[in-house]
Parts: structure tokens; sequence; C-alpha cells
């Protein structure tokens, strides 16, 4: 590691694994990409699934994206310890006549969070969204499960995870 210092603070350094704690950066600033981490992920139901009646099921996501390798078998583990924002959306597609349907966000397999939704339509057609600000570290993991309480088995035919650090905390 090489680093100059002048009267003003440090003019310059070269840290070999990319590490820079509470530091200044100024917009003429060099930095190389790819010692940062964008620190997110996006996945998406790419076939439909079916949801039994009344039973709490993980639901299958396939990953879109992922900056740092932290989403796997529809579960997010963060690379880097901090908060969260968490998004979840589902759309259930194939239902008649009214149901009631949850997300549920299980943080280390107990449930965090519950965002239910009603629908009574003749398309049949009920979404429900859950956004959360989570605080997580790196042995931590997130999973979508969800419920509905129509008497048959119903299609998720629409769903979407996603989660990204906020910066600076």
């Amino acid at each position: 590691m090489a680093i100059t210092i002048s009267g003003s603070g440090i003019t310059s350094a070269n840290i070999a694994d990319g590490t820079i704690t509470n530091a200044d950066i100024n917009a003429s600033a060099g930095i190389d990409g790819s010692k940062l981490s964008g620190l997110s992920f996006g996945a998406s139901l790419t076939s439909n699934q079916d949801i039994a009646h009344n039973t709490v099921t993980k639901v299958l996501f396939t990953e879109n994206f992922d900056s740092d390798g932290a989403f796997t078998s529809s579960t997010f583990t963060p690379a880097v310890a901090g908060q969260y924002q968490i998004n979840t959306y589902l759309r259930y597609g194939d239902g008649t006549g009214e149901n009631l349907v949850e997300i549920r966000l299980y943080k280390n397999g107990s449930m965090l969070n519950l965002s239910t939704g009603w629908y009574q339509s003749a398309s049949g057609t009920g979404t429900v969204v859950l956004s959360r600000v989570v605080e997580a570290n790196t042995t931590d993991y997130f999973e979508v499960y969800t419920k509905h309480k129509r008497g048959n088995p119903t299609m998720l035919d629409e769903a979407e995870f996603s989660a990204y650090k906020l910066t600076g905390v």
C-alpha cells in the first residue's frame, strides 16, 4: 500500500484490495469500478406457478441480474452487511370471483413482513406488493412466500423480487 499525504490530507493512495473506509472522494477521482459493488439483484417468475389453497408456498424466481452473486435458489443473501430496500410484487392470474392473496417476506426462515391484497373481478387477476427497508448482514437470508384463500389451486402468473443496498448505510 502506498499513501501520499500533503497539508490538506491524503492526496493519493494505492490500496491493493480496493477497500476504502470513511473517505470523501471528489468528482475527479479515478475509481476502479471492478473494486466496487453494485449491491443489487433482480429476479422474476419465468413460468406460471400453481399455488395450493391456504398453503404457504415459496415463490420460485429466476435471476435476471445479480451484481454480487447474492441471489440463488430464489433466496437473497447479502454479500455486504447494511440496510437494503427489498421489493416484491405478485400477480395471480386465473382466479374467478374473489380471493385474498398474501406476500410474505421471510428473513432467516421466519416471517418478517406480510402484505395482503383482495380482488374480486370477472377477469380474476389480483396483485399484491411489498416494499421494505431491512437491516441485513452476510449470514441473513431473505425469501418470498405466498398464500391465497380461494378454494382451488390458483396460478401465480407474474412475480418480481429485487433488492439494493442503500448508499451511505
